[in-house]
């Protein structure tokens, strides 16, 4: 037993070596696809990245957020209780 293997507990502690050469044909070919999810991962992700508007002053948000959530919170109170009693 290596170093390596005596941190897990033994129910982590499995042989690969022979699971790796008994792969299927669809292991193979999901094994080889796996790149290719990744990269249009990224490609989301970077596409999102850019979409996100990037904020420099968080003043302006703290600004605007002192004002809309008590308001959305008294809004949300006021139609809930509303429908609640009636």
């Amino acid at each position: 037993m290596d170093a390596d293997s005596a941190r897990f507990p033994p129910s982590f502690r499995i042989h690969r070596g022979s699971a790796l050469s008994l792969r299927t044909g669809a292991a193979n070919a999901q094994a080889r696809k796996r790149p290719r999810v990744m990269a249009t991962l990224r490609r989301g992700a970077s596409a999102l990245r850019s979409a996100v508007p990037k904020i420099k002053d968080v003043n302006v948000i703290d600004k605007y957020s002192r004002v809309i959530f008590p308001v959305s919170f008294l809004i949300f109170n006021a139609t809930y209780w509303i429908f609640y009693v009636l």
